[in-house]
């Protein structure tokens, strides 16, 4: 059970973010991860959430962390957690729970310039 998900509230392209999360009978090691960039919208609120997102096919978009990158700057990110916890030492089976997801408050913005 994810009891507490956080993301940073304003990611920084070329700077890792982590996650804060807080579980109950799941590991983070084991939770599928999915990161997500927002679609460009054309002055216009989408008619459906899912709408909004594109998952981050590339670089760790499946990955606990994420390193936004040039594509991510000017669109707000998202991450869904599904808890998992394998039932037993080299056990197939899975315990999951419900998914939970964070979104950033601001759009992702140029990270430090590099020398």
């Amino acid at each position: 059970v994810i009891e507490d998900l956080r993301i940073p509230r304003r990611p920084l392209a070329g700077i890792p973010q982590r996650p804060a999360i807080s579980l109950r009978f799941a590991e983070a090691s084991e939770c599928r991860w999915q990161w997500f960039r927002a679609r460009p919208q054309a002055g216009q609120a989408p008619s459906e959430e899912q709408d909004r997102w594109e998952r981050i096919e590339d670089g760790g978009g499946d990955a606990m962390v994420y390193t936004p990158g040039e594509r991510d700057v000017g669109k707000q990110l998202k991450l869904e957690c599904t808890p998992r916890r394998m039932a037993g030492p080299g056990a197939a089976l899975e315990v999951s729970g419900d998914v939970a997801s964070a979104v950033t408050d601001s759009e992702v913005v140029p990270g430090p310039a590099k020398s």
